[in-house]
Order: structure tokens, then C-alpha cells, then sequence
């Protein structure tokens, strides 16, 4: 199976680092690397947004992984997360009127009942709906979360750079070692 050299490529600084940078292999090769700081807070947000953004942002910070280019991202997952949330109370709506609905059955007769019923299976329908939008925003928040290494499997994935030891041994990025 053919591989993509871009699949295939490490970061320079990384590289560098570990002692397998080569010159004559990755002298082409260039790594962005993200400039650290936060990102700007768009106004537009709603209250929920705003505070699902001061979330994420108080997460990278905790783990010193912010950068000022996550701005878009981050904007796009608090929306995300607001707007399931409003799915949510809807639902929550729906369900409460299918409650009351229900408790006044009992004392309906004739035309009555027969609207009340058919205002049933539709409520039955939108509460389907909204399960279903709910599955996949949840589905949808969970890949941003991975995204931005806040899953605890994707933190596995996150590599920071090692602070270079005072003591480095010379010689061991010559024998392709990291330094001890």
C-alpha cells in the first residue's frame, strides 16, 4: 500500500530533536508550527456558547496547548454545542406537553380525543426527531473533542516538546538517541 509522503512527515523541530533529522532527506520539508496565545473571543456568541468557549479555552490552557489559529474551531464547537443544547430543552418541551397531553386523556370524549390523540403521535414524531438530532450533535461534539485532545484517549496522542536536558550527551544524537 502506497503511502503519501505528507501522511509520512514528522515535524522538523521534533525530528531534530530525537536525533533522525537528515539533512540531505528533510532540507525540503517545512513543519508549521502554530504561534501559542489565545485565540480572540467572537462577540456574536450566545450566553451558552460564550461559556462552552471559556471551557475549551480554561482545557488548552490547563494543558498548554493554546494557539491563537484555534479561534474558528473553537468558535465552531461552542456553537455546535449550543445548538445541541437548545435541541435538548426542546426535546425536554416536547416531553412535557406529551405529559400534560396525557394526563387530560382520561376526561376527553369524542372530537376531543380524537385531536388529542393525533397531537400525541405528533408530539411521538418531533420527540423521535429530536433524539435523532441530539445522537448525531453528540456524535459531532465528540469529534471536536477529540479534535482538540479533550477525550482521554486523544491525549495520548498529543505530543509536547521536551525541554532539552542542561546535560546533553553530545554523542547521542549521533548514535540516533535522545538525549540523556
Amino acid at each position: 500500500m502506497n503511502r503519501s509522503p505528507l501522511l509520512l512527515r514528522k515535524n522538523l523541530d521534533d525530528m531534530k530533536r530525537r536525533g533522525t533529522y537528515r539533512k540531505e532527506t528533510h532540507a525540503q520539508q517545512r513543519s508549521p508550527t502554530a504561534p501559542l496565545g489565545h485565540p480572540v473571543k467572537p462577540d456574536s456568541l450566545d450566553p451558552v456558547s460564550s461559556a462552552t468557549w471559556d471551557a475549551v479555552i480554561v482545557s488548552l490552557d490547563a494543558m498548554q496547548i493554546t494557539h491563537t489559529v484555534d479561534g474558528h474551531a473553537v468558535e465552531q464547537y461552542a456553537r455546535l454545542y449550543a445548538e445541541t443544547e437548545g435541541i435538548g430543552a426542546q426535546q425536554a418541551g416536547i416531553r412535557a406537553s406529551t405529559a400534560t397531553l396525557n394526563a387530560t386523556i382520561p376526561g376527553l370524549t369524542g372530537a376531543d380525543l380524537v385531536l388529542a390523540i393525533t397531537q400525541l403521535g405528533d408530539l411521538a414524531k418531533l420527540d423521535a426527531k429530536c433524539t435523532d438530532q441530539l445522537r448525531n450533535g453528540r456524535n459531532a461534539l465528540r469529534l471536536w473533542l477529540v479534535e482538540f485532545g479533550l477525550t482521554p484517549a486523544s491525549r495520548n496522542r498529543i505530543r509536547l516538546p521536551e525541554a532539552a536536558p542542561d546535560a546533553a550527551d553530545p554523542f547521542a544524537a549521533l548514535a540516533g538517541q535522545r538525549p540523556a
